[in-house]
């Protein structure tokens, strides 16, 4: 279920979030297995925040969000599953992290790694679900000194994220690309392939390097590193690979690639 959400949220389609916790929130309120239902919920929630977010290049809503981790009015439960998916998708903000680091410009390149860096803070400041008020206030000092934010509290906390999701610009695809053609999209790709990263990253973005590398006349490498996008894709998930292949379209595909590189084109669409 977490999977669906996720992939389907990178692709920038619904994820059906909502109405999935509806049911899993009815079944726990009959007391049904209360206890994991409950935290699946969560789960449920804090994925679609997540890879909806990351679908747009958007983290401002990610670091307010960050102080559910230590805001000691929310649940044991809801704390923990937030904790426990910000691990799961870590390969997520790598990809985008990585993608940043290859196309981004020097002041995206330090937006990102802060953001990164402070994700990584909070969830190493993360206390035991079952911390009492101390131990979460003590997490809480520690994140503020490390940020050298000023106060001790959890309000003073919420003010200084607020001023550093203010700070930070988005890595939408406009900002991030650019206006003019990348001709090195296919060094992009290999180095995220590399990095097994490639294909966590949103839909629309491994689209935009595909349609970058396809414009003009098509080379050699910029087909291999179109099938690699599909490939990789294709192999995490067939919607996904399914999404790339319509928007760049079959003719263009067609037309674009010749020889070995033609046969195992031909071959991806076999399933």
């Amino acid at each position: 279920m977490l999977d669906g959400v996720a992939l389907t949220g990178l692709r920038g389609r619904p994820t059906l979030a909502r109405e999935m916790r509806v049911v899993v929130d009815f079944l726990s309120g009959a007391g049904h297995n209360v206890v994991p239902l409950t935290s699946l919920s969560w789960e449920l929630q804090y994925t679609d925040l997540i890879v909806t977010q990351l679908a747009r290049g958007e983290v401002g809503v990610l670091i307010l969000r960050l102080s559910d981790l230590v805001n000691a009015q929310l649940p044991a439960v809801q704390r923990g599953a937030w904790f426990d998916m910000l691990r799961r998708w870590e390969r997520e903000f790598m990809a985008m992290d990585a993608l940043v680091r290859v196309i981004g410009n020097t002041a995206q390149k330090a937006d990102m790694r802060r953001f990164m860096d402070l994700r990584r803070l909070f969830m190493d400041n993360f206390p035991a679900v079952v911390a009492p008020a101390t131990g979460i206030q003590q997490s809480i000092q520690a994140i503020l000194a490390a940020i050298g934010a000023v106060g001790a509290g959890f309000q003073d906390l919420a003010v200084a994220l607020r001023q550093f999701a203010d700070s930070i610009n988005d890595f939408s695809i406009p900002k991030l690309f650019g206006t003019d053609a990348d001709q090195n999209a296919f060094n992009i790709v290999n180095t995220l392939a590399g990095q097994d990263v490639l294909a966590r990253l949103p839909s629309a973005y491994k689209s935009e390097l595909v349609n970058r590398m396809l414009d003009g006349g098509v080379e050699d490498e910029e087909e291999q590193a179109t099938l690699t996008v599909l490939r990789m894709s294709k192999a995490r998930s067939t919607a996904d690979f399914a999404q790339l292949a319509a928007q760049a379209s079959w003719e263009r595909l067609y037309t674009s690639f010749e020889g070995q590189e033609y046969e195992d084109l031909e071959r991806l669409f076999t399933f």
